[in-house]
């Protein structure tokens, strides 16, 4: 007779491309909102956030726009439908593409995005959560009307607290 014990079986368990189940992402939120009630991020949105003058692009024009972050890729009504970034291109350069005639239909992910009244703590978290550098900011029709950087968002607690120190 054999006495060994017979071990359970048991399905093997990864994390990868595992995400936060929702009810976690919305408490992680919540109490990120709470701690940002006592700094200069609070009651801020999206909309106060972003910066308005963005530029965007048609999915059939060039990849490679210049001196930018990342470009929304609009449709023909300016809604958003795609996203480039610099590390998009970065990948396409080592993939051996020709970053002269690449069109950005090409290489564009699908976009992530911030509705314009998205409060300060849920684009901060997006954008760590994600590792993003920026998030266009959408309308209720999903038109772009702004971009939302990390940077914006640094620069909004310094000013809120050099704001503070001055009273």
């Amino acid at each position: 007779m054999d006495r060994r014990k017979k071990k359970k079986s048991r399905a093997p368990r990864s994390d990868k491309g595992a995400s936060t189940p929702p009810f976690k992402e919305a408490e992680a939120t919540r109490r990120l909102s709470e701690r940002i009630e006592c700094t200069p991020l609070a009651g801020l949105t999206a909309a106060h956030l972003m910066e308005k003058e963005v530029r965007s692009s048609p999915a059939d024009a060039s990849a490679y726009g210049g001196n930018f972050g990342s470009i929304p890729i609009v449709d023909g009504r300016g809604s958003l439908i795609g996203i480039v970034s610099e590390f998009d291109l970065l990948e396409a350069v080592i993939s051996g593409m020709d970053l002269k005639n690449l069109r950005a239909k090409e290489v564009m992910k699908h976009p992530f995005s911030a509705f314009e009244k998205a409060n300060a703590a849920s684009v901060l978290r997006f954008l760590q959560k994600n590792h993003l550098i920026h998030v266009p900011v959408t309308d209720g029709e999903g038109k772009v009307i702004g971009i939302v950087a990390r940077r914006d968002l640094l620069n909004a607690c310094i000013e809120g607290e050099e704001d503070s120190t001055e009273r």
